[in-house]
């Protein structure tokens, strides 16, 4: 297995920010739990890249994506090489499949 790097995209910075300037009008505390359980996640990435599922989904099958939960969001991201290369941030709820299209 090994050491990855990990690395967001712009949009997967853009999604990161609208989740925390969206829950921070409610709830700054909050906003830091959410902001640390994906951290978090994206941490266990750059040991056990290949923990997350492979998205399956016959219309993205050909991005290669594999998914991992941070509740209620999912991170989607590929590995290319030694790199952990994060395509996404979206809440659980949205319609992901359309949007990854």
């Amino acid at each position: 297995m090994g050491s990855y790097k990990v690395a967001l995209l712009p949009v997967a910075e853009s999604d990161l920010d609208n989740i925390l300037n969206y829950i921070l009008i409610d709830d700054a505390k909050a906003a830091e739990r959410v902001l640390n359980r994906i951290t978090d996640a994206l941490r266990h990435l750059e040991t056990s890249s290949y923990a997350g599922l492979k998205v399956v989904e016959e219309s993205l099958v050909h991005l290669d994506l594999r998914m991992i939960v941070s509740d209620p969001y999912i991170v989607f991201y590929r590995i290319i090489d030694n790199t952990v290369y994060i395509f996404r941030v979206l809440h659980e709820a949205r319609d992901y499949l359309q949007i990854l299209r």
